[in-house]
């Protein structure tokens, strides 16, 4: 087999019923290649995807599932028997008949009742039954919220039988379809049991919780989503240099209520000399003010850009450069005050 044949394989686009991830069904058929189970179990057969798998490997396989459809897969794979009911009795029934006669489990697929206490119960009853002293489980849809809070609620660390757990065996995944747009699903957990081994559980340690960070990743997305919707707020301006004396500058608020809303351009009774009036004003101010000049655009006025710098010093105090309809206003109140208006040319101070 090649890259091309497994692809269009049963493990792959050869089984679409099947609800497991491709890295899923890969993770699966390489523990059932290796183990080559004489017995196993699976608990949620659905479509039969995995069920097909496990059969391909096992000598006998038991399914269980609620819906009595599974029954028609025992005339296709004639190695399973089906057992259609709640697994919560079913499950503990074939254990103890299985252990009464003195057969073990070698796997066992957990993919059932995906709530907190499904989970737990299924898991419990097979950690508990004599028939799975040395029995390889697999649990899917490891990363699932109810799954994995199901799964830590077991504490297999301290069985007496797990000899090896992997809740992270295989991560899941943060769903971006809308139907169930940032649920968590899919995930394979692995535990080992050997009633025999008398040792700690072995858990490889050194990385995050996948399952914790799936879920730390659905709140950011959350966030961004609900920030979305919600009016962005204004962003924060940057706050001008002071006016020369350490005068704060006028911002456009400030403007507004000194001086109420923005005159027309030209305002009324004005011309050219309203920038000249504030240009004349700042040359008494001398070297500091014009070292603190900005360029302000009065083309509406003589057509060309000039050079305002407004003076530390009574009604300019509290500015450093206005644009043209500012400073038409500002020198409108100030008018009497200002000395007589000196020409300016564009673009000088």
């Amino acid at each position: 087999m090649n890259a091309v044949d497994l692809l269009a394989s049963p493990l792959l686009e050869g089984s679409p019923e099947w609800q497991m991830r491709y890295g899923e069904r890969l993770a699966l058929e390489g523990i059932l290649a290796s183990l080559k189970p004489r017995l196993a179990i699976e608990i949620g057969t659905a479509q039969g995807g995995s069920l097909r798998r496990i059969a391909a490997h096992a000598q006998e396989v038991h399914s269980f599932d609620i819906v009595p459809e599974i029954e028609a897969l025992e005339r296709e794979l004639p190695n399973v028997t089906t057992h259609v009911g709640d697994s919560v009795e079913l499950v503990p029934k074939l254990l103890s008949e299985l252990e009464s006669k003195g057969r073990e489990v070698d796997f066992a697929l957990v993919d059932g009742d995906h709530t907190v206490a499904g989970v737990r119960r299924d898991a419990e009853a097979l950690l508990a039954s004599e028939a799975c002293r040395r029995t390889a489980i697999v649990f899917h849809d490891a990363a699932n919220d109810d799954v994995r809070d199901g799964l830590e609620g077991v504490r297999f660390e301290d069985h007496p039988k797990v000899a090896y757990v992997n809740l992270d065996f295989l991560a899941g995944y943060l769903v971006s379809d809308p139907i169930r747009h940032l649920e968590i699903w899919n995930g394979l957990a692995i535990v080992l049991l050997d009633a025999d081994r008398g040792e700690p559980a072995a858990r490889e340690r050194g990385f995050f919780d996948s399952a914790q960070v799936l879920r730390q990743a659905r709140e950011r997305a959350r966030g961004r989503s609900q920030a979305g919707r919600a009016p962005s707020a204004a962003p924060r301006r940057r706050r001008r240099p002071a006016a020369p004396g350490g005068a704060r500058p006028f911002s456009r608020s400030a403007r507004a209520r000194a001086w109420g809303s923005s005159p027309a351009w030209p305002p009324a009774g004005a011309d050219a000399s309203c920038c000249q009036l504030c240009a004349a004003s700042a040359r008494r101010c001398g070297a500091a003010a014009r070292s603190a000049a900005r360029t302000a655009s009065c083309g509406p006025l003589r057509g060309a850009p000039q050079r305002v710098v407004l003076a530390p010093t009574g009604d300019h105090a509290r500015a450093t450069t206005l644009r043209s309809r500012s400073a038409a206003a500002l020198c409108r109140s100030g008018a009497r005050e200002a000395p007589e208006a000196a020409r300016v040319a564009p673009g000088s101070g």
